[in-house]
């Protein structure tokens, strides 16, 4: 079963502010290449498109992410998870590769054309018994329904080619949380920048000074103020769509009994709620019983 959603292409589009002021931002870096600076953004944007290759894409998991190989104390375990996610997907056997992550918090990620990991954490409560072999199946065909639904296939270049922007905004968010009256300046800080840009119209200035900054506010101002909010919208949806798929495959009561222990996500306040990649941990489970009501009824 494969059904195509496409909602890492959508946080593709979404990431687009971020990869253009990440490529300002390399193309600075370069410039002491002179005549090369060229040459080496070229070669940066190519990393992008290449860390698809599943040589790369394991190289990327394990440097960026701290995936690994499981131990040899969780190596059958892994093994089991693996093959029956596999066999309840009706996959080919090493069709993702697995891994684990060495963090006590119980949970387990998606990324890429074919990354999935768990984390020691989750490990820990499956080998405690808390999380039931069924349940740990079914948090797998979750995770596994985001490579199948589309949500995970271009997150490694999103990230590589945004990773610029990303560290530039952290940094000047720590300087500027050091100011005083910070937090209402952050509420001021899009009406600062339209303010901006009306008296960047208003100069008495030749267009080709003028339209090359009013375009970079602009592509700083969707990517601050516009793009976190439309992406979390998508990996919230996409989060829907793998609990859906997992519930058509017969696992949702199974995830819905997971989703308790494998990182839970509470209410939060209005704002915060549409900044978060993940829904709160109740409104899943409401999907997942519709869901599995209408998977059990067909």
């Amino acid at each position: 079963m494969r059904i195509e959603r496409h909602y890492s292409a959508w946080r593709l589009v979404c990431a687009v502010p971020a990869i253009l002021t990440s490529a300002m931002l390399v193309t600075v870096a370069f410039g002491w290449l002179g005549k090369f600076t060229l040459l080496g953004l070229v070669a940066w944007l190519a990393a992008g498109a290449l860390l698809g290759l599943p040589s790369l894409e394991r190289a990327a998991v394990r440097i960026g992410y701290r995936f690994h190989g499981p131990a040899l104390p969780d190596r059958d375990w892994m093994r089991w998870l693996q093959s029956s996610v596999e066999s309840r997907c009706q996959l080919q056997a090493g069709r993702f590769d697995w891994y684990v992550r060495r963090d006590a918090e119980p949970n387990a990620f998606a990324i890429g054309r074919r990354s999935v990991a768990v984390t020691s954490g989750f490990l820990q409560l499956l080998y405690s018994g808390r999380l039931t072999q069924d349940q740990a199946v079914a948090v797998g065909v979750h995770e596994a329904g985001h490579h199948l639904t589309g949500g995970a296939r271009y997150g490694l270049a999103i990230d590589w080619l945004s990773w610029p922007w990303r560290a530039g905004y952290r940094l000047v968010m720590r300087m500027y949380a050091v100011m005083p009256f910070a937090e209402a300046g952050k509420l001021l800080m899009p009406v600062v920048f339209v303010i901006a840009a009306v008296m960047l119209v208003q100069e008495d200035a030749p267009p080709k000074q003028v339209v090359p900054v009013l375009v970079l506010l602009i592509v700083v101002a969707l990517g601050a103020f516009v793009a976190p909010f439309a992406d979390a919208a998508f990996a919230r949806a996409s989060e829907h769509g793998a609990d859906a798929y997992a519930a058509r495959l017969g696992v949702g009561s199974d995830l819905a009994n997971g989703l308790a222990l494998v990182a839970p996500c509470r209410r939060v306040g209005p704002l915060a709620r549409l900044r978060n990649s993940h829904p709160a941990t109740s409104s899943r489970l409401r999907r997942l019983e519709a869901a599995t009501s209408a998977a059990a009824r067909s």
